[in-house]
């Protein structure tokens, strides 16, 4: 029956228990698949077994360690078998750092004596309620009495004194905890910080795991256990060095990698993952490429994505998965890497293209009086590219950081690469109204823009200016406008729909030259709708 299935199975099981010989011996890490939140570690020794059952014992492993997602694996399965994996948690009294105990030592002095000094302010606190109860008791009879006689003016007095000493004394006392108080609290809020600095978590204790296994002949094998820890991830970050003078530029693709499992991490095989079930479920919402007030009135390095397919930015399927490489699935770091276990990130390097880079010069003069280049270059790797912090190089200098949000496959980048300082602009706007019409009069809203543009560099600039037109969502308010540019003497006229509401124009202004823009905008209501620019 399956009752007595079960019997003889735990029956085998407590026969083999007492006759396992052991094999103790150093493991170290070969491996470590790193997710964004967590990590699937990897631990190797090399057993000598003995025909019969042997334990295999692995020691220090971090209690962060998942204990149900613990496995084993026998490099030899012929004639040696796994029954099974124990686990026992080893607590630990005290670290084998003796810095560490004696800071530990003096933060908890320390917190005994911001501890005494509280109840004595307490103490001292109550005191002083005493002496407002008394002199509140005693404020009201010390008219009546004097006029008695009950009191002379020099009792009076001296009984003043009293209780301004009194009072003094309080204030000098709580002067001194109040500044025992602060030198303690500082030398603790330091002593803390090392702690934290020097504290492991394995300073708190560990796990120790037995793979049980049984060989039918003596046999030297490889034990691996895998398992997974919390207290480790890793994020994205880049490196983008643009060369106007080529025309190109190169991404650097680099994670931040931190880990504080309190296991040492040394010249192990490191693999990135960004698998499916570590990304959001839901696509970023993606924008087209719009010249918004904000990017131009900061003039910060602002990356974003012109691929507006969001089922690209999803999870991938099972055939895109296959085969990939790059931060979208897994990313193999070549050679051994190091991570220590103090929780400071370390930059790890994880590869390099160049692309063509395309820039052109912008102005949106209304927001902010500054020509600025705008750069747009395509991802040059055959994967996405998750979200993360990238630091902007121009010409070999460093420009700003920045952000890049998701981007897809061949997708655009588009950059704000600072401001061209070989430039002055001066803006002009004069208003007025007016109105029109002989019967059915209307109102007449105008405004006369002029942007002067002057190139003090040896060579020609091109410019494109930016001029926002208001947008009529009403019938009865029509927009009209006039714009000319004026190239030295020759004036061009340019005629074009407004965009999303904005003007642009290119404008050539030559070395050591002013060019000049001209636009009038007229807004015609009804006589009873006001307009405001």
């Amino acid at each position: 029956s399956s009752t007595d299935m079960k019997l003889s199975t735990w029956l085998v099981w407590g026969m083999w228990l007492p006759s396992l010989a052991s094999a103790a011996a150093n493991s170290g890490i070969t491996s470590v698949t790193l997710f964004k939140d967590r990590a699937s570690v990897r631990r190797q020794q090399k057993a000598a077994l003995k025909a019969g059952g042997t334990t295999v014992t692995f020691e220090d492993i971090t209690p962060l360690a998942d204990v149900a997602s613990l496995k084993a694996y026998l490099s030899e399965k012929h004639s040696v078998r796994l029954l099974g994996i124990r686990t026992e948690p080893r607590h630990r009294l005290r670290s084998e750092n003796a810095e560490l105990e004696k800071l530990k030592t003096e933060r908890q002095k320390l917190n005994d004596e911001l501890a005494e000094v509280q109840e004595k302010a307490a103490a001292l606190h109550e005191q002083a309620e005493n002496l407002a109860r008394t002199t509140h008791h005693y404020r009201d009879s010390f008219s009546y009495n004097l006029h008695a006689n009950s009191w002379t003016r020099e009792s009076f007095r001296g009984y003043l004194g009293l209780l301004e000493a009194q009072s003094s004394k309080m204030r000098g006392t709580w002067k001194k905890l109040f500044d025992q108080f602060e030198k303690a609290q500082r030398r603790l809020d330091l002593v803390s910080n090392r702690v934290g600095q020097l504290e492991s978590v394995s300073d708190k204790g560990g796990l120790a795991v037995f793979v049980d296994v049984v060989a039918d002949q003596a046999a030297t094998v490889d034990v691996t256990i895998q398992y997974l820890v919390t207290g480790t991830g890793w994020s994205p970050t880049y490196d983008l060095r643009i060369s106007p003078r080529t025309s190109e530029a190169t991404l650097e693709q680099h994670a931040l990698v931190w880990q504080r499992t309190g296991e040492e991490w040394k010249d192990v095989a490191l693999t990135l993952s960004n698998l499916p079930n570590e990304l959001r479920t839901e696509p970023p919402s993606l924008s087209p490429y719009l010249l918004t007030y904000h990017e131009a009135e900061k003039v910060k390095t602002s990356v974003s994505s012109k691929q507006e397919d969001k089922s690209e930015l999803g999870e991938a399927d099972a055939s895109e998965q296959e085969g990939a490489h790059g931060l979208a699935s897994t990313f193999e770091i070549t050679g051994r890497q190091t991570v220590p276990a103090s929780g400071a990130q370390s930059k790890i390097f994880l590869s390099r293209k160049s692309t063509p880079y395309e820039e052109h010069l912008a102005l949106v003069a209304a927001q902010y009086p500054r020509a600025f280049r705008r750069g747009t270059l395509k991802n040059p790797f055959p994967w996405r590219l998750a979200s993360g912090g990238m630091m902007v190089f121009y010409d070999g200098d460093y420009l700003q950081t920045s952000r890049l949000e998701p981007v897809t496959k061949g997708g655009e980048i588009a950059i704000n690469a600072g401001v061209e300082h070989n430039l002055r602009v001066t803006r002009m706007a004069e208003d007025s109204n007016g109105t029109s019409g002989v019967i059915a009069k209307e109102n007449a809203y105008r405004r006369q823009v002029r942007v002067d543009v002057e190139n003090f560099a040896g060579g020609s600039k091109t410019l494109k200016v930016y001029e926002q037109v208001p947008v009529s969502e009403m019938a009865a308010v029509a927009v009209t406008w006039k714009a000319s540019v004026q190239d030295g003497q020759r004036e061009i006229a340019s005629q074009q729909e407004p965009k999303n509401g904005w003007l642009s124009w290119d404008l050539s202004i030559a070395p050591r030259k002013t060019s000049q823009l001209k636009v009038n905008l007229e807004v015609t209501t009804p006589k009873d709708f006001h307009f405001q620019w």
